[in-house]
Formats: structure tokens, sequence, C-alpha cells
């Protein structure tokens, strides 16, 4: 009559090991996490395994052979999930990527529409003082001052965007000053520049400033909300599968 088996039996346990052994080898290369939950799911099927065949009085060498035989049925899906484990690694890697990417698409296009709104703003305050000094007009009308105002909140609005953390509030921040400057800044120049002079009176000109200047308040309202620091989340480990090993 064969000896019953016992958690710690010498021959159940060799043939354990030999089982975490093959675990330990399929699931190398993966996060340690992934790798680590695997391995524990099998441990515990393992010892639970061992415990019911004890508590049944099931033989040793039946117990060996009833662990292997289950171990070699599922080096096919033990592959299998291996194979999918590394798909949702290379999957999150290119989306990760990616989203790198647009990030940084972004952030460009975001500095560069706020640096040109920026310029537009001096560009119009050095043609105004141009002007002045020959003796064109006086400086310091409303409108002028509130186009030096509207510069000024512009620019504050560039340097907070250069810091990661301040990002989303300078792009935020520009909307105001962009709808100032656009219009502010074309009524200034109407009547010292003759190319602007000319398109001011054409009945194109209002819907296509109003579109210039509410096209770049909506996209710095998206590019806030994209850059809008989310709170940060644990990450969460690639999906695992109840194993079909044993």
């Amino acid at each position: 009559m064969s000896t019953p088996t016992s958690p710690t039996s010498s021959p159940t346990l060799d043939i354990s090991a030999a089982v975490m052994r093959w675990c330990e080898f399929y699931t190398r290369e993966l996060p340690s996490n992934v790798a680590t939950e695997r391995q524990d799911e099998l441990a515990s099927d393992l010892y639970e395994q061992t415990v019911w065949a004890q508590d049944a009085g099931v033989a040793t060498q039946q117990v060996r052979r009833s662990i292997l035989a289950r171990a070699v049925r599922g080096v096919p899906a033990d592959l299998s999930w291996r194979h999918a484990q590394r798909r949702n690694i290379s999957l999150a890697s290119r989306t990760a990527i990616r989203a790198r990417q647009a990030n940084s698409a972004v952030v460009v296009a975001s500095v560069s529409a706020a640096s040109l709104i920026v310029l537009w703003g001096l560009y119009v305050l050095t043609r105004v003082m141009t002007t002045a000094a020959r003796g064109g007009f006086s400086p310091w009308s409303n409108t002028t001052v509130t186009l030096g105002v509207a510069t000024a909140l512009a620019a504050l609005g560039l340097v907070l965007m250069a810091r990661k953390k301040t990002r989303a509030l300078g792009t935020l921040w520009l909307i105001v000053p962009t709808a100032i400057l656009i219009p502010t800044g074309l009524s200034l120049l109407y009547p010292i520049s003759a190319t602007v002079g000319v398109l001011f009176n054409q009945p194109e000109w209002a819907p296509a400033t109003h579109l210039l200047t509410g096209g770049l308040s909506l996209f710095l309202v998206a590019a806030s909300i994209w850059n809008w620091p989310s709170r940060p989340t644990s990450e969460s480990a690639p999906g695992i599968t109840k194993m079909d090993s044993l």
C-alpha cells in the first residue's frame, strides 16, 4: 500500500519545485509584479492540491504524477499567457510613446502660439511708438495702454508656460490677453498701416478677425485642459488571466 502524501513530503516538494522553476522560467523578463503574482498563484494551487491529497489519503506517487501531468498539459497555456503578457507590455510601451509625442506636440504648438501673441503685441507697440515719434499722434491713448497691459499679461502667461507645473495655468491665462491683443492691435494699425487699412474695409475682415480670435482662444482652452496636471494614480499591472496549467 502506498504511503499517503503530506505537504512536507520530499517527493512532492521535489516535483512542486520543478513546476515552480518552470514557472520562473516562462515568467522571466516580465514585470516583477506580474511574474510574482503568477508564481504566487501557482504556489498556492500546488499547496492546496497537496493538502487536499493529504486529507483524502492519496498516495505520494499519485500526487506527483497528477502534478506533473497537469504541468505538462498546461505548457501551451503557459506559453500563450506569456505571449499575451509580452504583447500587452509592447502595446503599453507604444501607447506611452505616442502619448509623449502628442504631449510634446501640444506643448510646442501652445508655446509657439503664446510666443506669436506676445510678438504681435510687441510689434504693434513698436509700430505705434515709431509713428508717434514721427509726430503722427500721441502714443498714450487708452487703446495703446490697453494693448501694453495685454502684452504684459501675455508675456506673464508665456513665462508660466515655461514650467510644467504652471503650464496649464499659463495657457489658460493667455486667453484674456489674446482676446484683447488681436482686435486692439488691428485697430491701432488701421491708421498707420496701409495693408491693414485696405483689409479693414473688406466685408470678410470682421468675420476673419472674430474667427482668428475665437480659434486661438479655443485652442488655448484645449491646450490648458491637455496640460492640466492629473492626480497621481498607481500603475495597474497588465491583466492576469486565471492560470490554466494547474
